[in-house]
């Protein structure tokens, strides 16, 4: 009996770690400069074509809870990519925010943008967020109720 809860436990114990993400993922679209037609740096998920769509994102290490450091960034190779669903994608870059700011205003982060061209179709735009790094992990992240038609990019033509 004493080695059957033993092995339930080995068991479960290879299980969570079987199964379990290396990774978890922060993350918010806001609107960029480029063309804006409303309020830059602010989180948002419609945009008009001529617009630019930040990606922004935070990566922690799945075990730990800890958000991943630059040296834990460099050692393991992290890699960021958004990945629509046509299969365009977004590569993110780490670094400080905002750049010009001095240090002690800063904050590091990941960030891509999309630049959306002015002929894009307009309607809504599924994307998924994967991380990679240098062993060969990867977890992908995709926003919360999207497969419900809930926070998807929506590109919507210009009001008039």
């Amino acid at each position: 009996m004493r080695y059957a809860k033993w092995l339930t436990v080995l068991v479960a114990v290879l299980a969570t770690t079987a199964f379990a993400n290396t990774y978890f993922v922060q993350m918010a679209t806001i609107r960029g400069g480029t063309g804006a037609k409303g309020p830059v740096c602010v989180s948002n998920t419609v945009f008009q074509p001529g617009e630019s769509v930040v990606f922004q994102a935070y990566v922690f290490d799945a075990v730990t809870g800890a958000r991943l450091t630059p040296d834990a960034i460099e050692q393991r190779g992290i890699k960021l990519e958004v990945k629509f669903e046509d299969g365009m994608t977004v590569d993110l870059e780490y670094g400080a925010h905002p750049p010009s700011a001095p240090a002690a205003n800063q904050e590091h982060f990941w960030t891509g943008a999309w630049d959306i061209p002015l002929d894009v179709a307009v309607g809504t735009y599924n994307w998924t967020m994967t991380v990679t790094d240098n062993a060969g992990h990867s977890d992908s992240f995709t926003p919360i109720g999207q497969g419900v038609g809930l926070n998807q990019l929506t590109i919507a033509k210009p009001a008039s």
